[in-house]
C-alpha cells in the first residue's frame, strides 16, 4: 500500500487539529474562567468558618459553666429554706417592733412634757 498524503489530506488534518486546539481552549476557559473569584470565595468561607467555630467553642464554654438539673433543685431547695427562715425571723421579730414603737412614742411625750 502507498501512503502518499495529498495537499488537500494535509490540509484536512490541519484544519481538524486547528479544531481540537480551539474547542480544547475554550472548554479550558470555561472550567477556569472563575479561578481567581473562587478562590476567594474560598478564602472567604473559611474566614467564616473559623468565626463560627470560635463562637461555638466560646459557647461551649458557657454552657458548660451553667449550673447542672440537680444543682438548680439544690438551689431552689434552699431558696425555699431561707424564705421560710425569714418568715420565722420576721414573726420573731414583731414584739421588737411593738416595742421600739411602744419606746419611741414614750420619749416623744416625755420630750412633749419637758418643753412645756
Amino acid at each position: 500500500m502507498n501512503m502518499t498524503l495529498t495537499l488537500a489530506d494535509l490540509s484536512a488534518i490541519l484544519a481538524f487539529i486547528a479544531l481540537c486546539i480551539s474547542v480544547g481552549t475554550a472548554v479550558w476557559g470555561i472550567f477556569t474562567r472563575g479561578h481567581k473569584q473562587h478562590a476567594k470565595d474560598i478564602a472567604a468561607l473559611k474566614e467564616t468558618g473559623l468565626k463560627t467555630n470560635h463562637r461555638v467553642e466560646k459557647l461551649e464554654m458557657a454552657i458548660k459553666s451553667l449550673p447542672d438539673k440537680g444543682t438548680l433543685h439544690r438551689l431552689e431547695l434552699s431558696i425555699t429554706e431561707m424564705k421560710g427562715d425569714m418568715k420565722a425571723m420576721s414573726a420573731g421579730l414583731a414584739p421588737l417592733k411593738t416595742l421600739a414603737e411602744n419606746l419611741t412614742t414614750m420619749l416623744v411625750e416625755n420630750a412633749k412634757g419637758n418643753k412645756q
